[in-house]
């Protein structure tokens, strides 16, 4: 005979093993899930990181192109002074660029001749020491011919280096379909353009070039008919991509074995036509979805720059593979599985004792009513319709009302919309299917006190059955102090990136603005070195004065950083005085009416009699920054300077009539290293320091400045000083 009890023992334990199997389940599709996630964040972590690497190159790459094309401005500047160039004065120029710069290949000077001109062009350049000259072009088979009859040419007159390049002397640049369209653009529009890659006359094997036209003028040219008219030639520059491409990759400091790059034009703009590729063997092993593009203006053209990462970089770069996340999963998964199969197995005593311990019950009650009381978060009890059954002195403090406020009416008055009116709805859609909205799951909700302010809080809502009757337990912690303290450090992260990001904006910026009145500098030195062979009188004068602008350009920067830095130390003293304010005004505006007469400008003083208490040498150099700047942004109208009194005050004002300030940015107008137009090819130069350094200096005087301005009307600045009336 079979025991009493072996057949329903049986069958818990096969319902019990059911329930095992269905958790460990469970447990391996969550380890999967984390798994998953795991490469997730590595993939992510894996792009971020490579696309920081790729800004860096395409940066590099970017400063090196306008470093050349910077060049080529210079030489257009130089035959600009020296109209009646010598191949010895070319030379003279141009020897120390190409000793400077590496990736520079030719430099050329390239005359436009007319028919009616070219033997007499000819015959003079042969009486000039090329006695084999002649205007040439290409044929069908690739020779060099001699030019066909057309209404204009465009030889190659002079070139450096010479000995590698001296086959291309006389090429005429308008027989080529490409070289001709780049030429005819940059003759229309005054501006540097490139043309398409092409193959030189001087080589046959090399990757493709460019050439940087830079056109030159006789007189002024104004419009388009009067530059067609008075064209007098091109300064031209030739670039080897590669050659640029790969400088400015060695000068990025960066290991070039972590990218796969290529750069192709813009098939928008042009063909789209691959111009160079770094480890092109690598391109396609690298995965498309880390790929990096950048777009690149060229002197008229756009360039695509792609990178990808290199196999090295990925098998450097990726990290550990996530399968021990998986594999820990499931170990813990049958564990927790082999638990409460151990537990389910213990119910039945369980329940047993449970029934013999009912007073032992009714003691714990109270003692658990005391630990409940006692309770430092606020704990509440409701039955299966949402009515509070328990409700514990801490909630009393949160929620601000007596427990007997509460008990007896709706959990739901404790919730602000859209939770009150949903509460009810997740209760029956619980208790009908068994689908969790927020029972037996923590989530993050708002709450409402009695005063009606609401707070965020975390709550934790269980399930329990108390002689076969519903209860929900929801237990509540204030998450208040947490959620200020994450919006605190957002706002900090978000402070801290866009300082990041003005400083990447203010070295690029001055970068480019040291740079420019440096190359002037130094491509006119080699000429002033020798005294045996010195320039013309009149070609001194040009390079002194060019000198002498571009070296105010770089006092006026270190003025303006070594002013920022002195304020920012706290060193910068002032030695107020009493004065009239239209002396200070006048000297001023005598200084700068040559340049705002230049843009057709008027300036205007309209301050009266009115004394004020202020450092003179400061006053002025407040009102010079706000005048040059209203000089920068107004063309062909007027500036005036006001002053009134105003309650023991001062105010000043500078109104002009420019383009204006759009609104948007008003509000960092005084920031330090901050520009309406902070790229390196904006119209107005400087340092962006100006309007923060005259911001310092009206509040070392203790007043205030503020703008106003109307895009396309014109921005008025005023600030208040302290000041004397007689």
């Amino acid at each position: 005979m079979k025991k009493p009890g072996i057949r329903p023992l049986r069958s818990l334990l096969t319902r019990n093993g059911l329930i095992a199997v269905a958790v460990f389940l469970v447990g391996a599709a969550i380890s999967v899930a984390a798994m998953r996630f795991v490469d997730q964040l590595r993939e992510t972590r894996l792009q971020n990181e490579f696309e920081h690497l790729a800004e860096l190159h395409a940066a590099s790459l970017e400063r090196e192109i306008e470093v050349n094309l910077e060049a080529v401005r210079g030489l257009r500047r130089f035959l600009h002074a020296v109209p009646a160039v010598s191949q010895r004065q070319f030379d003279l120029y141009t020897n120390p660029l190409e000793d400077r710069m590496q990736s520079i290949q030719v430099l050329e000077w390239v005359p436009r001749v007319k028919h009616s001109q070219r033997a007499a062009f000819e015959a003079a350049t042969r009486a000039d020491g090329q006695p084999d000259f002649r205007v040439s072009e290409r044929d069908a088979e690739g020779r060099l011919v001699a030019a066909a009859p057309r209404d204009e040419y465009f030889p190659i007159r002079y070139l450096s280096p010479l000995d590698a390049n001296k086959a291309a002397l006389g090429f005429d640049l308008a027989s080529n379909s490409l070289r001709r369209a780049a030429l005819e653009q940059a003759r229309d529009s005054g501006k540097l353009v490139a043309s398409a890659p092409v193959f030189l006359v001087q080589e046959s094997t090399r990757s493709p070039s460019i050439l940087i036209f830079a056109p030159l003028y006789d007189g002024l040219a104004t419009n388009l008919s009067e530059r067609r008219a008075v064209l007098r030639g091109m300064a031209v520059g030739v670039f080897h991509v590669d050659e640029i491409v790969l400088d400015a990759l060695h000068k990025s400091q960066l290991d070039l074995a972590d990218v796969s790059l290529r750069i192709r034009e813009s098939a928008a703009l042009q063909r789209d036509e691959l111009l160079f590729a770094h480890l092109p063997q690598a391109w396609d092993k690298s995965p498309a979805n880390l790929e990096f593009r950048h777009s690149l203006k060229v002197a008229g053209r756009h360039w695509i720059v792609s990178l990808r990462p290199s196999p090295a970089y990925l098998a450097a770069h990726r990290g550990a593979a996530s399968w021990p996340v998986l594999l820990a999963g499931l170990v813990l998964s049958a564990m927790l599985a082999a638990y409460l199969a151990h537990l389910l197995n213990r119910q039945r005593i369980i329940r047993s004792q449970v029934r013999e311990q009912t007073r032992e019950l009714a003691a714990s009650e109270s003692r658990n009513r005391a630990v409940v009381d006692t309770a430092v978060n606020p704990i509440i009890t409701m039955d299966q319709r949402g009515t509070v059954r328990s409700f514990n002195p801490a909630a009393e403090r949160d929620f601000g009302y007596l427990a007997e406020e509460v008990i007896g009416r709706n959990v739901n008055m404790l919730m602000p919309e859209p939770y009150h009116s949903a509460h009810d709805g997740y209760l029956s859609r619980y208790l009908a299917s068994g689908d969790p909205h927020i029972i037996g799951i923590g989530r993050e909700v708002v709450a409402r006190r009695k005063d009606g302010s609401q707070f965020p809080m975390d709550l934790a809502v269980g399930e329990s059955r108390v002689e076969g009757e519903i209860l929900f337990v929801g237990m509540i912690v204030d998450i208040t102090l947490r959620k200020q303290a994450e919006q605190s450090l957002r706002e900090s992260k978000e402070q801290a990136e866009r300082a990041n990001r003005m400083k990447s904006e203010f070295v690029n910026m001055m970068s480019h603005e040291l740079r420019t009145p440096l190359t002037v500098i130094l491509g006119y030195l080699p000429l002033l070195k020798n005294a045996d062979k010195m320039p013309p009188a009149a070609m001194i004068v040009d390079m002194a004065r060019d000198i002498q602008a571009s070296g105010d350009h770089l006092l006026h920067l270190i003025n303006d950083l070594l002013d920022l830095s002195k304020i920012e130390a706290g060193k910068l003293d002032l030695h107020p005085e009493t004065f009239m304010l239209t002396d200070t005004v006048s000297e001023v505006l005598d200084r700068l009416r040559l340049k705002a007469q230049e843009r057709g400008i008027t300036l205007a003083d309209e301050t009266g009699t009115l004394q004020v208490r202020a450092d003179p040498l400061r006053l002025s150099q407040i009102l010079i920054n706000l005048v040059g700047n209203a000089i920068k942004f107004t063309q062909g109208g007027s500036i005036t300077i006001k002053a009134r009194s105003l309650d023991g005050h001062a105010e000043i004002s500078v109104a002009d009539t420019g383009i204006g300030i759009p609104e948007a940015d008003l509000p960092e107008i005084f920031d330090k290293f901050r520009q309406v137009d902070s790229s390196s090819t904006r119209k107005a130069g400087g340092t962006g320091l100006g309007l923060a350094i005259t911001k310092s200096l009206v509040e070392l005087h203790g007043g205030v400045i503020s703008v106003d301005s109307h895009p396309g009307v014109g921005s008025t600045f005023t600030f208040t000083l302290s000041h004397s009336e007689e």
